[in-house]
């Protein structure tokens, strides 16, 4: 395990310093597994341990005073807010060559919201997450010291910066456009009343959301949005295809896909991956040189995750998959069943061939194909008065 630096007066963090801190602070937890969390924090390192929880140790001094505040307060307005927030199980105290406090906190299951991808039901729960701890108590606290965040003050304390930045990003931004935006923002009347809680770095990359799945078979998984139906299958082969192949029977590959309900609205039964308009193939990122037919070796396919006889490498391979699931395959899901998102990929995009890590994506037939044409009016009629035109001046019907 080995922790990448990222401040110039960061401490040194390894499984040795973590080892000892448990051994000594937390005994009945020293032996659980570690490993490095994904991402693994900028701020503090974030370590997990076991399944359940994660180590959490500041890499300087300003991180550290933060992570007080949060053994402090965190704990107190927990059981008050809508969503669920990492309470400490555990607050560490400095130990021979580690400076500052630290904790172990429960881990929540989740991954970071994706920036650009609509999401009307998120974006009501963050808002009702952000009235509810503005009207927490604040139990006689003053923003001072550890409990301060310039991202508090007023914005015209960051006028002349921020204008400053906006001029010098001329090349890259449209700088009146950004600049009307700025000027609107620090017209704002400034709060004048009592101290309310904030959260100080509400961004993405520090949401969690759920993959929200609520149907599951052994290999298959399903979930509803407004629009669509996305489905997640794990599918083996028959003796005769794993032959074809050169793999075990039980090797695998995972394919998502989405599905419009506008397209077949009267279907009475769970959606199958031959059901949906936009699949992908998840692409595997290692290397498994045991395909063999009986003719002899045979190509490592890129899709399929070969299992060995014994069963043996079925953890790790398991564990690949769905990591890969996570980091491409929810993702793909997220942009297509997103209908404006969807419209855009039919007008731009063709099928691509599944290769190692990268997703292979069939597209809904060939572009202005009987099938592309009825897909592509349906989703563009929940989006706009006039797909058909866009549907004419389609890019993807310039390229080939």
């Amino acid at each position: 395990m080995q922790v990448v630096k990222l401040h110039e007066d960061e401490v040194d963090v390894d499984e040795g310093l973590v080892r000892r801190l448990l051994a000594a602070q937390a005994p009945a937890w020293a032996d659980l597994p570690l490993r490095l969390a994904e991402p693994a924090g900028t701020d503090n390192v974030m370590i997990r341990l076991g399944e359940d929880l994660v180590v959490r140790l500041p890499r300087t001094q300003s991180a550290a005073e933060g992570l007080d505040k949060e053994q402090q307060v965190v704990p107190r307005l927990a059981a008050h807010l809508p969503a669920p927030v990492p309470v400490p199980v555990v607050q560490g105290a400095l130990q021979g060559d580690y400076p500052w406090a630290w904790s172990i906190s429960h881990w929540l299951p989740g991954r970071p919201a994706r920036p650009g991808v609509g999401d009307v039901g998120l974006a009501r729960q963050f808002a009702e997450f952000v009235v509810t701890l503005r009207a927490l108590d604040t139990f006689g606290l003053a923003a001072e010291g550890a409990l301060h965040s310039y991202r508090g003050d007023p914005l015209a304390d960051r006028d002349d910066d921020t204008r400053e930045c906006i001029a010098q990003c001329h090349d890259l931004l449209d700088t009146s456009r950004v600049t009307v935006a700025w000027d609107r923002a620090v017209d704002v009347e400034e709060y004048a009343g009592p101290p309310v809680w904030m959260h100080a770095d509400l961004q993405p990359g520090n949401l969690l959301v759920g993959a929200g799945f609520t149907e599951f078979t052994a290999r298959k998984a399903w979930r509803e949005t407004e629009h669509t139906v996305d489905h997640v299958t794990f599918r083996s082969y028959s003796a005769y295809n794993a032959g074809v192949l050169g793999c075990t029977s039980y090797s695998f590959t995972v394919e998502v896909g989405v599905f419009y309900k506008c397209i077949k609205p009267d279907l009475d039964r769970r959606v199958e991956d031959y059901d949906c308009e936009f699949r992908a193939f998840i692409g595997k990122n290692i290397v498994q040189d045991f395909f063999r037919t009986e003719w002899g070796p045979a190509r490592d396919a890129p899709e399929v995750w070969y299992l060995l006889p014994d069963g043996s490498n079925l953890s790790s391979v398991v564990e690949g998959a769905c990591a890969l699931l996570v980091r491409d395959g929810l993702p793909f899901l997220d942009r297509y069943h997103d209908p404006a998102l969807a419209s855009k990929g039919l007008m731009t995009e063709r099928w691509t061939d599944v290769a190692f890590d990268r997703l292979g994506v069939m597209m809904p037939g060939n572009p202005d194909s009987p099938h592309w044409r009825k897909t592509s009016l349906a989703i563009g009629q929940l989006i706009m008065d006039n797909p058909r035109e866009a549907m004419r001046n389609a890019p993807v019907l310039k390229t080939k």
